[in-house]
């Protein structure tokens, strides 16, 4: 079930537990990461850092990522790399986002959905030449607090 979200950069902001899965169909691998995600509002984009511990196609270690979410209406964002490029437009609106992001050869399909006011899901299809593999991402809401519920309808 998804919950439409009427204020995304007040939903969004705070900390998330994040877990993920990765799965590599053409090499018949998975592989995983855990850690933490932030998101904070500053002057005008909301910034996301993470930090997570990686073990996926050998690679075992810390692994860091940044976006920006800059806001374009109640419950939608155009999500930005940390150097500024358009990565992909998130609406939550409804409660679930389809997105799509071509990088060279390569096409990556989101889907993305708030289950509540504690949780809340990626999942990234990745195809190409050389790729065929599925993203899921769940995040957790860490130190919730009281009155969250304003955010959603």
């Amino acid at each position: 079930m998804a919950v439409p979200v009427d204020d995304l950069a007040a939903f969004l902001c705070g900390e998330w537990r994040l877990t993920r899965h990765m799965r590599d169909r053409r090499r018949c691998a998975h592989g995983s990461a855990f850690g933490h995600a932030w998101l904070e509002r500053r002057a005008a984009p909301v910034e996301y850092r993470e930090s997570t511990w990686v073990h996926y196609l050998g690679f075992n270690g810390h692994a860091h990522r940044r976006h920006r979410y800059l806001i374009r209406g109640a419950g939608m964002a155009d999500v930005l790399f940390e150097d500024g490029r358009f990565f992909h437009r998130l609406d939550l609106s409804t409660g679930r986002c389809h997105a799509r992001h071509h990088c060279g050869d390569d096409l990556y399909l989101g889907l993305f959905r708030a289950s509540s006011l504690e949780r809340w899901v990626s999942r990234w299809h990745v195809s190409g030449p050389a790729k065929d593999a599925v993203i899921v991402t769940l995040y957790e809401r860490l130190h919730s607090g009281t009155g969250r519920r304003r955010w959603l309808r």
